[in-house]
């Protein structure tokens, strides 16, 4: 039985988030691109320029070198780039089956780190940006199933949020802030429907880069910290309701930056060699005592995300092995087993 109250919000969802922007297919170096949303010179500029940006202009994914306007009115560009289409900001919905993006969203000016579904069709998204649409949101925000932002929901973080994680009414979040919701929370916080700081606070005394509530009553969180929750512990924590930290420790040499909580197991990965008393290379399975298990895939560089789908655990990073077996960047592995599948 799945525990992890993330995975719930990221499988059978209508839309996901490209954490990225989204080009049409033009792999050329001179473009010339139509209206409707491309760089038709009779929207895109006028005679009496002004500050304001037009945001239907579309953008390349490299260097403009030159810029004319031909006598059909049309503007050309020519560069470096490989790729030209739309300006939807940092990340954008789009539907699982026909991968069209949403047609409503605000533009964000700055990257998305986190995600995580509101429970009434719409998200949290947190990171490093300043602003959602035309309004100032610093490093957090909410989208509504409509796809506004949420002009009354504002913790205004003081920092960079690097993550998110919903466990009934309440978003936990952590990142590299000091305050968030109008108290002092440093590095990590629980805000509630208004955006205020409940009365959650383990104090961190540093980067706090994954969240997974169990939605059993604990919390585990990874990231740089050496103490939380009033106690010594070395990147990796489970938290009670109160913020105190549990006897669970498995102290990891290195950052922590995946969770996944399946049943009395929790898989981590990250940057650490040595876990839960063995040496496990940025990937482990760790125990309800805090130890490792036998577990052991071996990945041979850094695993930023984990996610558990029946009995296969996908791995993701900036690896080349894992599981005993070549895998770019992404893989799919056993639970309980060290091979992978074909994915990769």
């Amino acid at each position: 039985m799945h525990t992890e109250a993330s995975n719930s919000n990221r499988k059978n969802q209508l839309v996901v988030f490209m954490i990225a922007a989204i080009f049409s297919i033009l792999v050329v170096s001179l473009a010339l691109l139509w209206p409707q949303g491309g760089l038709d010179s009779a929207v895109a500029f006028d005679s009496q320029p002004t500050a304001v940006t037009n945001t239907d202009l579309w953008v390349t994914n490299g260097t403009v070198e030159t810029v004319e306007v031909g006598p059909d009115g049309k503007l050309y560009v020519g560069g470096t780039f490989t790729k030209v289409g739309p300006n939807i900001g940092s990340g954008v919905p789009i539907s699982t089956t026909s991968s069209a993006a949403a047609p409503v969203y605000p533009n964000v000016n700055g990257l998305i780190r986190a995600v995580v579904a509101d429970g009434a069709g719409g998200w949290y998204i947190g990171g490093n940006f300043t602003r959602v649409g035309d309004t100032a949101r610093r490093f957090i925000a909410h989208i509504l199933s409509d796809g506004s932002l949420d002009q009354d929901w504002d913790p205004q973080s003081s920092g960079i949020v690097h993550s998110l994680a919903v466990d009934g009414s309440t978003l936990y979040v952590g990142g590299s802030f000091a305050q968030i919701g109008g108290a002092s929370r440093p590095y990590l916080g629980a805000v509630d429907a208004s955006g205020t700081a409940t009365s959650w606070n383990p104090g961190a005394n540093s980067i706090v880069s994954k969240i997974v509530p169990t939605g059993a009553g604990d919390i585990y969180v990874g990231g740089y910290f050496t103490t939380i929750g009033g106690q010594s512990r070395n990147r990796l924590a489970s938290l009670d309701a109160s913020g105190n930290a549990t006897p669970w420790d498995p102290s990891p040499n290195n950052r922590v930056q995946a969770i996944a909580v399946d049943g009395a197991t929790v898989y981590v990965g990250g940057v650490f060699t040595t876990i839960g008393g063995q040496s496990r290379n940025r990937i482990a399975a760790i125990d309800a005592s805090g130890s490792a298990t036998a577990w052991d895939p071996d990945a041979d560089s850094q695993v930023f995300d984990l996610l558990v789908d029946g009995s296969t655990v996908y791995a993701g990073g900036v690896f080349t092995s894992i599981g005993g077996a070549a895998r770019s960047n992404l893989a799919a592995l056993a639970e309980g087993a060290r091979h992978t599948s074909g994915l990769g």
